[in-house]
Order: C-alpha cells, then structure tokens, then sequence
C-alpha cells in the first residue's frame, strides 16, 4: 500500500471524527478584533449623549454571517462599562408598554392591578368604585430613570414589514423612534438596531431616513489583520495549537475571506481536531479541519435558501449565474425574469423576499449577492440541477423509445447523440470554478451588469467552489429540481 493512499484514508478518517455543523451567524464572538473605527464613534456618541444631546438611533446593517450580532454585544458591553442601562427588545416594545417594561425587567411595576375604594355616603349605601393605575405610554417609560438607556434592537429589518406594527399601532411606533431619534426624551436614550440589507428601508418607511455622522454602519468583511487574529485566538487559546500556526492561519484565511461566518466553519473544527490531538498541527489534520469547514459553508448557504421553492431558486440562479461573483447589477435584471414567469404581483413580491432573507442586498444604487462565495456556490448548483435535469430527461427519451416504432422517431439517434453530448461537456466542466463573467475588449457586458470601481468591490474575493467548497459530487442530489 503505497505512502500516498494510506496518508489519503487517515485524512479521511481524521475528517470523518470531526463534527460537520452549522455555524450559526448570530450571537457574540468567541474572539473579537477589529470595528476599531465603528466603536470608537458609537463610544463617542455615548459621551455627547450624556453630555445633552440626548440620544439617536444608530444602525448597523450587513449581510448574513458579517458579524452584526457580535458588534451588538460590543456595543453593549462598552455602554455598560460606562454605567447605561441595558435593554434588548423586540419591535413590539416600540409600541407596546408591557414588552418594554418586561424588556426593562420592570414587567410588576405597572401591573394592572385594582384597588376598591369607598367614599362617603356612598360607603353607607353600600355603593363602591374601583379606579386603576392608568396604563403608562411607551414614551412615559422611556423617559423614567436617573441612568442613560440603550436599547439594543437586533434582526430589526422586520420592522415596516406586513403587519408590524401592526396598523392600529404604526403612527405610535413612529411617534417614538422620531422621539428618540431627535432626542426629544427627558433623558438619553439611543436605539441600537442591527439587520439585513433592508434595515435602512425599514426604517425609511417609518419615518427615520437621515443619520447623524457615524450612526449608520453598512458592515462588511474584516480586515486581514483582524481575520488573522480571530483565527490566531482560536488556534492557540482554544485549541491549544503548538508550534508554528501560520501555515494553517495562512490556509483557513484564503478560505475565510475575512467572512466572519465562514471564519467560524473552519476554525470550530480546527479547535476540535487540535483538542482530540493535545494541539498537535499536521498537514492531513489541516486538510480534514477543511474538509468539515467546507461541509459546514455548504450546510449554511442551503440553510439560507431553504424558504425558497426549487423552481424559483432555479429562476434566480439562472439570472445571477451570468453575473460576475460580488458585481453588482440592476434590479430589473433579476426582477423581470420573475415578474415573467411569475406574474407581475407574485415576481415582485419573490424579488423582495430574495433581499428580506439576505440572498440579495442593496449596494449603492444596486444589488448584489453579497456574499461572493455564495454566489460561486449558486452557480455550481445550477450547473448540477441543469445536468440532473437533463439526465432525466435523456433516461425517459431512451425509455420511450424502447419498444417504439423506429418511424415514429426518426430523428432519435441524432436527439440521443446530442443530449449525450451535452452531459459529456457538462462532465468535463463539472470540476473547474463556476463561469464568472471578467470585463474585457473582446466581451460584451450586459447593459443591467455595473462594472463597480475596484475600491467598491467587496473585499471577498471570488473562488473555486468546486474545488474549495466540501459540496456534492456529480451525482449527488441538489433538491433544487424538486
């Protein structure tokens, strides 16, 4: 047995001992680096909300798995550090007291409770009244309290959606967040809030459009210095590596792209591997610590994906697969496929969805799919879809024409041939990276394709699904078809 296959079956055994997960892009970070500039202005707008400008709304939107969540608790521990009160709510508490008061911990203070009172006369004809504390306003309750107060609002995207608030409480929800917004309250209050591509939208549609300087973060992908310290921490302080770690920093850094979610794919198995091995780092140990991180990327793009029917998905990943990974493009680009297949009102309201759920986002005046891996991924996908398909297709052919008359289908064999030959040059591609469209002389881009300027370009580059992501083989299942 040669050195070469045993070294391949220990590497596939080392994988098979790892956990394949999915790494949940949501909650604190294990190991925090990097927003230096972010936290400096949201630390400094603590300071002038103390000082008498009595609070804001500041807004931190990004894509799914950029690490907003973990921002958040940042946020919250520098205000709590600086003696503001904390409280995480839910859009209700925007408009309704009892959220906020149970989001306060102050849910007894103001229970409805009801005292008899007998007066007078009225006592001895036996007669009585019973009077109740008068409800508090969400305003009222905001403005209780000697401390600042940080509301800290997370997935807040929902808000201005279908039904929330709902329309009996719509103009009091915009009442309050223009109160804190303006610092119109009797003490400092700034709302935190933190969601998807559509935050500032939401916001938009309930009266909130214009930030102060700083309070509107559209976050995007770490800086490699602070990638390679997330990956550091997690190697040494968690897995207890020994010896050297640049080479698996350098490896897991490529895969990463700063991408705090896929960060976390790859080093919660290295943690795994490097605790099972007393921290011990090897070559075939890094290449199963990147198997199971590629299983785990994979798992989250179809967790993402999975509200969306396969017929639509096949819709849109047809239209994005003419685009380059990360390049932003036109909304009618992808909407009018959608409308025309789906009809206008049914394909608008599919388009919004793609961007509610994070497939899609805003960027600038455009969209984009804004995580280049991803895309990669949805092209890769479409490719096996489209040869399933056409298997399928061909095996029913050459079931049909089983026992029919030659007659009948004079034109089979030609029919055959081709099909064949499609699945033959599907079969030669089926390992090299998804298409990406590069601008050249010799190309034509399509009009709805923007050609963004190289410092708009997202930091993460585009890759080779086939090979860096631990996906499917040829003839694995996609689901999309179904």
């Amino acid at each position: 047995m040669s050195n070469k296959f045993t070294q391949h079956l220990i590497m596939m055994a080392e994988a098979q001992r790892l956990p394949s997960r999915i790494i949940s892009d949501r909650g604190p970070a294990e190991y925090f680096h990097g927003r230096t500039e972010i936290l400096c202005d949201f630390e400094d707008l603590l300071g002038r909300a103390r000082e008498g400008e009595n609070g804001t709304t500041f807004l931190i939107q990004g894509a799914p798995g950029v690490g907003k969540t973990a921002l958040l608790d940042q946020c919250e521990k520098r205000a709590s550090s600086q003696g503001w009160e904390i409280a995480n709510i839910g859009p209700g508490a925007l408009w309704d007291p009892n959220h906020l008061l149970a989001s306060l911990g102050r849910g007894q203070k103001y229970k409805g409770t009801e005292r008899s009172t007998q007066i007078g006369i009225k006592s001895f004809l036996g007669w009585g009244f019973k009077s109740a504390r008068p409800q508090p306003t969400v305003k009222n309750i905001l403005e209780e309290g000697n401390s600042p107060l940080l509301l800290i609002l997370d997935e807040a995207h929902g808000l201005g959606e279908e039904g929330i608030p709902p329309s009996e409480h719509k103009e009091s929800a915009r009442t309050v967040l223009e109160f804190i917004h303006n610092g119109k309250l009797e003490r400092p209050v700034i709302l935190l809030a933190a969601g998807l591509g559509t935050l500032s939208a939401a916001f938009g549609s309930m009266g909130i459009s214009r930030f102060k300087g700083g309070c509107f973060i559209e976050l995007r992908a770490l800086s490699e210095e602070s990638e390679r310290a997330v990956i550091r921490d997690w190697l040494k302080k968690a897995g207890g590596a020994k010896g050297d770690l640049t080479a698996w920093m350098d490896t897991i850094a490529q895969k990463a792209h700063g991408w705090p979610q896929h960060i976390l794919s790859y080093v919660e198995p290295a943690k795994d591997y490097l605790i099972a091995n007393n921290g011990i780092m090897t070559e075939i140990g890094l290449k199963a610590v990147l198997e199971a991180g590629e299983r785990g990327r994979e798992a989250y793009y179809r967790q993402r994906l999975k509200d969306f029917a396969g017929d639509k998905l096949i819709c849109f990943s047809e239209v994005v697969a003419d685009i380059g990974s990360g390049m932003p493009f036109k909304k009618e680009l992808l909407e009018a496929p959608l409308i025309k297949k789906y009809g206008h009102e049914k394909g608008s309201k599919l388009f919004q969805k793609f961007l509610e759920k994070g497939v899609i986002a805003a960027d600038g005046f455009l969209y984009s799919v804004p995580i280049p891996s991803m895309h990669d991924w949805i092209k890769l996908e479409l490719k096996r879809t489209q040869k399933r398909l056409l298997q399928n297709s061909l095996t029913t052919c050459k079931n049909m024409l089983t026992g029919t008359p030659r007659a009948i289908f004079s034109p089979e064999e030609g029919f055959l041939q081709e099909a064949q030959k499609i699945l033959q040059e599907m079969e030669e591609t089926q390992n090299r990276s998804p298409d990406i469209k590069m601008i050249g002389s010799a190309q034509e881009t399509p009009p709805s394709v923007v050609v963004p300027d190289e410092r708009s370009t997202p930091k993460q580059p585009t890759q080779s699904v086939e090979k860096d992501l631990g996906i499917q083989g040829p003839g694995a299942e996609s689901g999309w078809e179904r």
